[in-house]
Formats: structure tokens, sequence, C-alpha cells
């Protein structure tokens, strides 16, 4: 996780399949889960732990970037931040049917 200068706060990289990528540009996807794993704890609770005034989540997909300002981060079940059951794909890149994880609430994109 680095400091970036440009947007005067900490980012976060994430590399995310075609098709969450391009719900995430257009702003459907408002919430990226990830399990709840000893990386994905540490690279939340440093963001958490940051006095940085802005969280920024850096998404790649093969040669595509997009930032998505990150307003809040929270530990929980899948459902309780989905409101719905996982899809299969999301049963399987999570890791079961309700899992641990962590959640990752995206605000407004911000430019290159």
């Amino acid at each position: 996780m680095a400091k970036t200068k440009r947007h005067g706060g900490r980012r976060l990289s994430i590399r995310i399949r075609g098709v969450y990528f391009d719900q995430i540009v257009r702003g459907d996807k408002t919430v990226e889960l990830r399990k709840t794993s000893p990386y994905w704890l540490s690279r939340a609770n440093r963001l958490l732990a940051s006095k940085a005034r802005l969280w920024v989540a850096v998404f790649v997909c093969g040669p595509h970037v997009h930032r998505r300002e990150i307003i809040a981060i929270k530990f929980g079940k899948a459902s309780e931040f989905l409101k719905r059951e996982l899809s299969e794909q999301g049963k399987r890149d999570l890791g079961g049917d309700d899992p641990e994880v962590v959640a990752f609430f995206l605000g407004d994109e911000i430019g290159a």
C-alpha cells in the first residue's frame, strides 16, 4: 500500500474481474468484498490506522485502471453488506455461502 501524493491520501490496489470492473466504473457496484485473510485484514487495518483524509481504491483489470474513494471499511458477513445471497462466483472467490469478509465501501470516482 502506498501513499499517493497526487490525491493526498492512501491508496489500495485491487485486481478485479472484468465484469466487476465495468460495474464499478458505471457506479453500479458500490462495495468491494474481500476474504477475511491476513493479507486483506492488514491492508484494511493500515488504512484505518492512517491519518490520511482520503483513501483511494485503485481497481486494475488488465491494462485498465479506475480509482474510487473508499468511504468506509467494515468487517462482517458477506450477506450483511450485500443484502442478498452471494453469486456462485462470489461463493468461489470468497470461500463459502456467507463468509466473513472485509467490505470496502466505494464513493466518488477520482481522476487519474
